[in-house]
């Protein structure tokens, strides 16, 4: 790696930058995989991508595309990732690699699953089986199968999950590779257990573990000592069930890994509870509990994250397409202002010249009018997405404040104090009754909007301010909950409102009042 390094570091000396590039390429491959130093993978990219970019070779630009995916999922931002992954599986597609296009549908059918969305994972998993199908890269399939059944089982499409693992392990078992068939029959386990069939689940990991080596990796030993655990804890094996969950407790713990974490503490505290252990029982599920709790906090804190990054690009992007509008209209503008410095030094020497000039003239003007007119739609359409964004941010972050408020009730009632936690709940709910919120939403709104609230107001004199705001989320197409978390009430609240609002607005139960809404200018 060290050596790598050097030798990019030396074409850069040598002038030959696009060389370095492609050295610090399999530089960035090697951080990624052996050393998971994604803050230094993030530095190579940074350093290496724009000279990607100015050669415009696609290959390179593929690959820190990849990269730049594999460090929004480290974040947390993996619908950002997804996007990236996307925007990479194109640029393979044009150099026709098939086998990368098939990686990179199968790094999206992960981000999918992470993120609980099993129906988009499938969709994904199955774009690559197809160009696998193709290319006849087994090993790729197979995976892509294993993954694919493990969504399904998600869904409970267990006859579905079922035949896609048992095609994994032939596949698998054809080219010896054993840490698949490991992964899919422990799966299959799974799907027993699911199916509450616990001989079959017995049988399958058993099976698993036959093919196990003495080291395997995390999510092997993981997975199946807390499918193992399940079964144990299903057939009244608590002491042997108590084993496998320690097991995957220090694996989690090993591994830094919450998820893990949650769940093999979540189960240990079953299996003690059924030994009668209550005490320890109810210690290890609370911190099971903490896990969970901090995780979720984590996501919602990535997630926000995420957005505020997602507009602050999409803002950048649309100010980058305003301002070549702006240079378009200037430049169609020069090459009038040139054509009548032209004619003019001329004299009068051709009639039929001027005349063309004139025609010529009205046609510039139109183009102009029409790049007018393109700029003022993409204002608009800005304008609107920046709303949309302000407007989910806006409830996400008060999601959040919301869910914190809890945790720190609950701290306080369990620690029997009032004085730290009570400061604390005191400072989340001025923020969230911040009118500053309100009143920048609505600066937002009002640009995309005009005249909208006048409107509303001339139409339904005895709207109150409160019911203008609800109004205004009905307009943007909100769901209630995102209605509630920006409103700071509950979900029944907003449905309370809504029914008021009904009545004022004179609709009967057939009318929707969205489309009333809507219909207001």
């Amino acid at each position: 790696m060290v050596y790598i390094g050097r030798s990019s570091k030396q074409y850069l000396k040598a002038g030959d930058s696009l060389r370095a590039a492609k050295t610090n390429s399999n530089l960035a491959i090697l951080v990624r995989v052996t050393t998971g130093d994604y803050q230094r993978l993030e530095s190579i990219v940074n350093e290496t991508e724009p000279i990607a970019i100015r050669y415009k070779d696609t290959s390179l630009m593929a690959s820190f595309l990849g990269h730049r995916a594999a460090i929004a999922k480290n974040k947390g931002h993996r619908n950002i990732a997804i996007d990236l992954n996307r925007k990479e599986i194109a640029l393979r597609e044009a150099l026709k690699d098939s086998t990368r296009m098939a990686q990179g549908f199968y790094a999206i059918g992960q981000l999918h699953l992470d993120l609980f969305d099993y129906k988009n994972a499938i969709t994904s998993f199955d774009q690559g089986i197809i160009i696998e199908d193709n290319i006849g890269n087994k090993i790729l399939k197979a995976q892509l199968l294993e993954i694919k059944g493990l969504s399904q089982i998600k869904l409970k499409h267990y006859d579905a999950a079922e035949k896609n693992l048992k095609e994994a392990i032939k596949i698998a078992k054809e080219i010896n590779q054993q840490n698949i068939v490991t992964t899919a029959l422990t799966q299959l386990g799974y799907l027993e257990i699911e199916r509450n069939n616990l001989i079959k689940a017995d049988a399958y990991l058993a099976e698993a573990k036959s093919f196990m080596k003495a080291k395997n990796s995390f999510n092997v030993d993981y997975d199946y000592n807390l499918f193992k655990g399940q079964l144990n804890l299903a057939q009244n094996k608590y002491q042997a069930a108590l084993k496998n969950f320690n097991v995957c407790e220090e694996l989690a713990e090993s591994n830094n890994s919450l998820t893990n974490l949650s769940f093999s503490k979540y189960y240990k505290s079953k299996a003690l509870e059924n030994l009668g252990n209550y005490k320890t029982a109810l210690a290890v599920y609370k911190e099971s509990s903490d896990a969970k709790d901090t995780l979720t906090t984590q996501f919602r804190t990535a997630q926000t994250v995420e957005q505020k990054i997602i507009y602050q690009t999409e803002r950048k992007e649309k100010e980058i397409a305003l301002q070549k509008k702006d240079i378009d209209i200037l430049e169609q503008k020069a090459k009038v202002s040139n054509l009548q410095k032209l004619l003019l030094g001329g004299g009068l020497l051709l009639t039929l010249i001027a005349v063309g000039f004139g025609y010529y003239g009205i046609r510039q003007k139109m183009k102009r009018n029409k790049l007018a007119k393109e700029k003022l739609d993409a204002e608009l359409d800005f304008k609107k997405k920046e709303l949309t964004t302000h407007a989910l941010h806006l409830a996400k972050k008060n999601e959040l404040l919301e869910s914190l408020k809890q945790k720190a009730n609950e701290l306080k009632t369990a620690e029997n104090t009032t004085n730290g936690y009570q400061q604390l709940i005191r400072t989340i709910d001025f923020d969230l009754k911040d009118d500053n919120n309100w009143e920048n939403f609505a600066h937002y709104f009002q640009q995309v909007h005009k005249d909208f609230n006048q409107n509303v107001a001339k139409k339904y004199p005895e709207v109150t301010p409160n019911e203008l705001r609800l109004i205004s989320l009905v307009k943007m197409n909100l769901s209630i909950k995102e209605m509630a978390n920006i409103l700071n009430i509950s979900v029944p609240g907003v449905k309370k409102a809504r029914q008021r609002l009904r009545k004022k607005m004179n609709l009967s139960t057939k009318d929707s009042l969205e489309m009333a809404v809507l219909e207001i200018i």
